[in-house]
């Protein structure tokens, strides 16, 4: 399932470390593929890596991509096939890292706003029976399927451990790309503040 997968890529990442940590980057590429973008994005395709870490894989494929690119120009004695394969492997070894990280990113975002209405129709009509919020919150993220229902209980259980509500909305909505995730946080916080209709809202 997606937690055993989560935790593989936990274990991938916890063996990988201690060699990234080791690889020396040149200083414009750590800047370049460690910024705090590259980690927010990161974040949001749901990777544990720092953004050294990756900046260091990246740098790592490169090199490997190069002499790949070396091996094949040399058997082919970089005819034309040979010279068109060998940067195809550096421009695959170059973009293709950036290029997957958006993709896992976007496939998230859509996975979020697919299951939302399902959600919050959920969640209202547990408004609508007279519920309170963090009780139809729980309720519905409790059998909640898929990436959605697992950043719910992950909410459910940082409100357990007594984080405030507001702090705790923020932070599942910084986790994801979805536009449609942070607007229902919004309309949440906008409603305890203002003492609105949460149920009409939704």
């Amino acid at each position: 399932g997606r937690e055993s997968h989560r935790a593989t890529d936990r274990g991938v990442a916890d063996v990988l470390r201690p060699a990234l940590d080791m690889i020396a980057l040149p200083r414009g590429m750590e800047r370049r593929w460690a910024s705090e973008a590259v980690e927010q994005r990161m974040r949001y395709a749901g990777l544990t890596w720092v953004g050294r870490e990756f900046a260091a894989a990246r740098w790592a494929l490169l090199w490997l991509g190069i002499l790949l690119a070396v091996a094949v120009g040399v058997l082919r004695g970089w005819d034309l096939l040979g010279q068109f394969l060998a940067l195809l492997m550096v421009g695959s070894a170059f973009f293709g890292p950036g290029i997957w990280l958006q993709w896992k990113s976007e496939r998230r975002r859509m996975e979020i706003d697919i299951a939302l209405p399902d959600f919050l129709d959920r969640l209202a009509l547990g408004l609508d029976a007279g519920l309170g919020f963090e009780v139809a919150l729980r309720r519905t993220a409790h059998d909640f399927r898929g990436l959605l229902g697992e950043h719910l209980r992950r909410l459910v259980r940082q409100l357990d451990r007594g984080h405030p509500r507001t702090e705790a909305l923020r932070d599942m909505a910084d986790q994801t790309p979805s536009d449609d995730l942070h607007a229902f946080v919004a309309a949440v916080q906008q409603s305890d503040r203002l003492g609105t209709s949460l149920a009409r809202s939704l």
